[in-house]
């Protein structure tokens, strides 16, 4: 049997054994996994997917300071192949790109900047 999160989730203790994946976020970059614990909640999170319902919400440390508490970045991204032993593509901003906007909200500021 393959070694995986997924087999490593069913074995815990705690009445996993059901668990199913139900979808990779942003695989060419983090790789998150979202696990449903039984079939419907599967089917339920998938459909989600399908819809485009879901919303997802990212935390980061940043080097440096932002300005603002708040703001916005719009800016249009492509696909770039990046040269790993993975194969994996990078989205990097590009004039004939998908159009994409990023809010954030600095949560916390660090001693250091």
């Amino acid at each position: 049997e393959v070694d995986s999160v997924l087999r490593r989730v069913r074995a815990a203790s705690g009445g996993f054994a059901q668990a199913r994946l139900v979808h990779r976020l942003d695989a060419s970059t983090s790789g998150v996994l979202a696990l449903a614990l039984d079939a419907p909640s599967a089917a339920a999170l998938s459909q989600q997917w399908r819809d485009r319902s879901v919303s997802k919400r990212y935390e980061a440390v940043v080097a440096g300071a932002l300005p603002d508490g708040s703001g916005e970045v719009c800016l249009a991204l492509s696909r770039c192949a990046v040269a790993d032993r993975l194969g994996l593509t990078r989205m990097v901003p590009a004039r004939d790109g998908l159009p994409c906007r990023t809010t954030y909200t600095v949560t916390r500021r660090h001693a250091n900047g």
